[in-house]
């Protein structure tokens, strides 16, 4: 997740994808409402924004290609460019939620960031009602399931649902 904006001494500062993708898109104002920021088409949860990882295939050039001009002159036209450490050892991984890629750099982090932003499609948290009658419903299915099972596999069920919760 990442804060969206924040006062600090008396000024409201937006995050950094927030900034990034209102240049790109060329839109001068951002309007704050109830629960969200909007600018343009576009709605930014207030405040805390979870982020849906893409996952870390974005297009990467090196430094030293981009000094010595090894591609090609419209490479980077209309596109959002990031520039930062890439490379394994530097100090700049965030733990992601992938098992098969468990962390990224901090850029990978802020396009991921940028993604979710230009594509609208933020994670929401369920509310607290909601959250409770889906754990509600859930038990009273788990206890439908296991009514007719052996007392040792409905603790062998049990205890891994409290593994599962408790990790």
């Amino acid at each position: 997740r990442v804060r969206v904006a924040q006062e600090i001494e008396g000024e409201r500062v937006y995050a950094f994808g927030l900034e990034v993708v209102r240049n790109y898109l060329r839109i001068d104002k951002i309007v704050e409402l109830n629960d969200s920021f909007a600018y343009g088409r576009l709605r930014i949860p207030k405040w805390l924004m979870y982020i849906n990882f893409a996952g870390s295939g974005y297009e990467q050039i090196s430094c030293s290609k981009v000094l010595s001009g090894d591609f090609l002159p419209d490479y980077f036209k209309g596109k959002i460019v990031l520039i930062g450490a890439t490379a394994k050892g530097m100090g700049d991984e965030k733990l992601i939620p992938f098992s098969s890629i468990p962390t990224a750099s901090g850029i990978e982090v802020h396009a991921n960031i940028i993604q979710t932003i230009l594509n609208g499609n933020y994670i929401a948290r369920l509310n607290r009602v909601s959250t409770i009658v889906l754990i509600l419903l859930l038990s009273l299915c788990t206890a439908i399931l296991i009514q007719g099972l052996r007392i040792r596999y409905t603790v062998i069920i049990i205890g891994l649902m409290l593994t599962g919760i408790a990790a």
